[in-house]
C-alpha cells in the first residue's frame, strides 16, 4: 500500500482482501488500534503514524491455519519545524535563563535537559547548577494530523569570571585606577 495522509481525519480507506478456503474472507484485526482499525475491507484511520494490520486464517480437519499475513502502511503527518535559540555558553554565575522556543505549528513546547548536575530545567526555566555542558531539548508533540518535532542544543557551563576591583593609586597629585594587585612603579 502507498503511504496515507493524515488529511481529513477520522476517515476510512479500502484495504487488501485476504482469502481462506476454510473461513472465506478473513477480517484484519489492528495491532495499532490508537492509529488504524480494520472494519472488513476497510481500514478506519484515526491518527498519523504506521498502521499495523494482521490477518490470521483459521484452520480445519482438513486445513492447517495459515501463517498471519500483515500490512504495514504509514500515515504521515504533515510535518513542522522548531526553532529554538540558545547561548553557546553561560557562566554559572547566571543562575536562571529563560528558554524559549517556537514550533510552526501550534501546540506547548516542553524541555528536558541533561545531566542533572549541569542544569535542571522547570516548564521554561533553566536553572545553572555547575560548569559542564548542559544539552536542552525542546520538543512539540504533535497531534494526529502533525509530526512531532523536537531539537536538542548544548550550552558551556563556564565558571564565575573572577572579578578584578578597581584599585586608586596616588603620586602627588595624580591619581590612576588599575586591576593590578600592586600599583605601578612611581605611584
Amino acid at each position: 500500500m502507498q503511504i496515507q495522509n493524515s488529511d481529513n481525519l477520522p476517515k476510512t480507506i479500502p484495504i487488501p482482501r485476504v482469502y481462506s478456503v476454510v473461513e472465506g474472507w478473513v477480517q484484519p484485526t489492528s495491532l495499532t488500534p490508537q492509529v488504524c482499525i480494520g472494519e472488513g475491507f476497510y481500514s478506519r484511520i484515526l491518527y498519523g503514524g504506521i498502521c499495523k494490520l494482521e490477518y490470521r486464517a483459521k484452520g480445519n480437519e482438513k486445513y492447517l491455519p495459515a501463517d498471519p499475513v500483515y500490512l504495514n502502511f504509514e500515515i504521515s503527518r504533515e510535518p513542522q519545524t522548531l526553532s529554538f535559540d540558545l547561548p553557546n555558553t553561560l557562566k554559572v554565575s547566571s543562575k536562571r535563563f529563560a528558554l524559549t522556543a517556537f514550533a510552526s505549528k501550534s501546540g506547548p513546547i516542553s524541555y528536558k535537559v541533561m545531566p542533572a548536575n549541569v542544569c535542571t530545567v522547570s516548564e521554561n526555566m533553566l536553572s545553572i547548577k555547575s560548569t559542564g555542558i548542559c544539552q536542552v531539548t525542546a520538543s512539540q508533540a504533535g497531534s494526529a494530523t502533525i509530526a512531532p518535532v523536537s531539537v536538542t542544543k548544548a550550552i558551556q557551563v563556564s565558571p564565575a569570571a573572577v572579578e578584578k576591583k578597581a584599585v586608586t593609586c596616588l603620586n602627588g597629585a595624580k591619581k590612576i585606577k588599575t586591576t593590578s594587585i600592586k600599583c605601578p612603579k612611581g605611584y
